[in-house]
């Protein structure tokens, strides 16, 4: 609805004059309501003039730790929190409960001093007073990468499963590596494979040798590294292989039998020959596993005879261990 104002003759004036008063304190009270809710949306919105910036150090492991209080109060109680938010009292005035700190008192402050920095002194310290003052400081203990715990040498059956592992700490977070020693001091094998564990679904004979776990993490700019050795040694039977080689005599012949095994394997030629068109059977030949080598029981075992005193030889080269029997034969004919 809209009020229109009609002026009469005969008091006119008055009128005009009552009208721009009412308009005025019309205005007066919409400005007053209008600065009510300005300051009312000012007091929601502002930052509370309490909140303030938690100063952060970091120091490096074995390094010392003071944290100065502005509070010259005798009751000031010291905590820590954790990463969980987890609290520790440390001290409570001038009295320290954990052992690896200490608190002094100066003028107008007090000091909390942790003379050798762990990570389990890694967090956020604070200190209360009795009237409810308080100061924080956020504490991060940077540490090198160590090894603290890995698996023990293992030995497992051909084709079984195998797993080995280490564990490392450190802040920040270390990242482990797998790495296979290659034999005779050539250096070693990047494998490729991230993390605590070593997994190994199969355990072939080319799975024996040594594995490095290393783990590093990198501190102001500065990679520190840790790493540990674990063997994998693999038991199976016999593995039998049997070659002619070469000579420099016309009628001489040479048999090498080459034995892989772990553990130890006991091998044996047996030789079965025509002669003239008479049947021998020469006694057996025995040899035995020689130095491992790279976990492996590798033996050679070389055979001679002359070749021209038989018609026909049939030479088997046999290994047994505990894990079983194996053998290998060649059959040689005369010219």
């Amino acid at each position: 609805m809209v009020c229109k104002w009609r002026l009469k003759s005969g008091g006119g004036i008055l009128t005009v004059i009552a009208i721009y008063i009412a308009l005025a304190v019309s205005m007066s009270e919409l400005k007053n309501r209008k600065r009510s809710n300005d300051r009312i949306v000012t007091r929601e919105t502002r930052p509370s003039r309490q909140a303030s910036y938690t100063p952060v150090r970091e120091i490096v492991s074995g390094g010392r730790f003071r944290f100065r209080c502005p509070i010259a109060s005798t009751g000031i109680l010291w905590w820590l929190y954790d990463s969980n938010n987890r609290r520790q009292l440390l001290a409570t005035g001038s009295t320290a409960i954990d052992r690896g700190v200490e608190v002094t008192r100066g003028s107008g402050e007090s000091t909390l001093t942790v003379h050798r920095v762990e990570l389990k002194y890694d967090g956020l310290y604070n200190c209360t007073s009795t009237g409810g003052i308080s100061f924080s400081m956020r504490l991060v203990v940077l540490d090198p990468v160590k090894i603290r715990e890995y698996s023990d040498d293992l030995t497992v059956r051909r084709w079984d499963p195998s797993i080995i592992w280490c564990n490392a700490t450190g802040n920040p977070e270390p990242e482990i590596a797998w790495y296979k020693r290659i034999p005779d001091g050539r250096g070693i094998e990047d494998l490729n494979m991230k993390g605590p564990s070593l997994n190994l679904t199969q355990t072939t004979i080319q799975c024996v040798g040594t594995y490095v776990c290393k783990a590093t993490n990198t501190i102001h700019g500065t990679t520190k590294m840790a790493q540990e050795s674990i063997r994998i040694s693999v038991l199976y039977k016999p593995i039998v292989i049997v070659d002619r080689l070469g000579s420099s005599r016309k009628y001489s012949v040479r048999l090498m039998c080459t034995v892989l095994a772990n553990p130890n394997a006991t091998g044996v030629w047996t030789i079965e020959t025509t002669s003239n068109h008479r049947y021998d059977r020469p006694e057996p030949i025995y040899f035995s596993s020689g130095m491992p080598n790279d976990g492996e029981r590798i033996t050679k075992s070389e055979l001679g005879f002359t070749e021209h005193l038989i018609h026909t030889a049939n030479c088997t080269c046999s290994a047994t261990n505990r894990f079983g029997t194996t053998q290998a034969y060649i059959y040689l004919e005369s010219d």
